[in-house]
């Protein structure tokens, strides 16, 4: 047995008020499927379950990848662009009301290094 040490680049922020991914699946299908997003794959609401071992920490995430070893995770200006993250902050913050949890932080950009 051993631990596989990841990174995630995603933008979001840690939430409270839920213990489980699992129980935001439903509420966050319901919403992503009411909303029409330019980029269904990179602005869609979602999930991320990150941290040291055993000590995971939830995010409500937008744009989400894994950066491995030897195959680095790429942004573009677009990426950066504040109009693309004022889009996301809001649909992040409407999520997260409708899912009933609270975002611990504004919005942004997290390099979260994860253990498993």
């Amino acid at each position: 047995m051993g631990i596989h040490t990841s990174a995630y680049l995603a933008y979001g922020a840690p939430i409270t008020g839920v213990r489980y991914g699992d129980d935001l699946d439903k509420p966050l299908a319901t919403y992503n499927a009411a909303v029409i997003y330019p980029d269904q794959h990179r602005d869609s609401v979602g999930h991320l379950e990150a941290g040291s071992y055993d000590n995971d920490k939830l995010y409500l995430v937008t744009y989400c990848a894994e950066a491995d070893l030897d195959d680095p995770e790429r942004l573009t200006a677009a990426d950066l662009n504040p109009l693309h993250s004022s889009f996301w902050d809001e649909h992040l913050h409407a999520a997260a009301k409708a899912c009933g949890v609270g975002l611990m932080s504004a919005p942004g950009w997290l390099l979260i290094a994860a253990q498993s």
